[in-house]
């Protein structure tokens, strides 16, 4: 959380050492710890700005995340009736925006020959799964079944209305 621009609090540093699990900052950042159990003799290191690199002695997973400032689309009435912000108050209080992330996976040329070990690299594969269900636009909507909580809701306000003008 240091090393994020929108949360160094150089003018009130912490004395103490607290594990910050969630908190947001200046301008609508974000910032929430996770966990993530690596093999042994794992390196991390950060080779660029928003970008990590994973490194076994078997694969090397290289992680970027893009971020360009861009709005992203969500549907018409999901910050009313999801997020239930007033109609007026959604420009103000919701802010849209586009991320993408490039995940890059080198297997190491000695992991195609090695029969030991390849089980422990499962993870990868569970881990982009994780990053998908946590982070994808398409996949929350379909998480929630959106197309048919939209639909439902159209019906019901028809009917509201066509029982308003009996």
């Amino acid at each position: 959380m240091d090393e994020r621009p929108f949360f160094n609090y150089e003018d009130n540093p912490r004395d103490e050492k607290i594990n910050i699990i969630s908190s947001s900052g200046n301008g609508g950042a974000l910032y929430q710890q996770f966990d993530l159990v690596l093999p042994k003799n794992c390196i991390i290191t950060k080779p660029n700005e928003n970008e990590v690199l994973i490194e076994t002695d078997k694969l090397r997973l290289n992680i970027r995340v893009n971020f360009k400032g861009y709005n992203t689309h969500i549907p018409w009435d999901f910050s009313t009736a999801y997020l239930n912000l007033d109609k007026d108050d959604q420009f103000v209080d919701l802010s849209n925006y586009q991320i993408s992330i490039t995940i890059k996976v080198d297997m190491k040329l000695k992991s195609l020959f090695s029969k030991s070990g390849l089980e422990y690299y499962e993870w990868v594969d569970s881990f982009l799964e994780d990053l998908d269900k946590y982070l994808s636009q398409k996949t929350f909507f379909e998480k929630i079944n959106w197309n048919s909580v939209q639909a439902t809701m159209i019906c019901i306000k028809n009917f509201q209305e066509s029982k308003n003008k009996e």
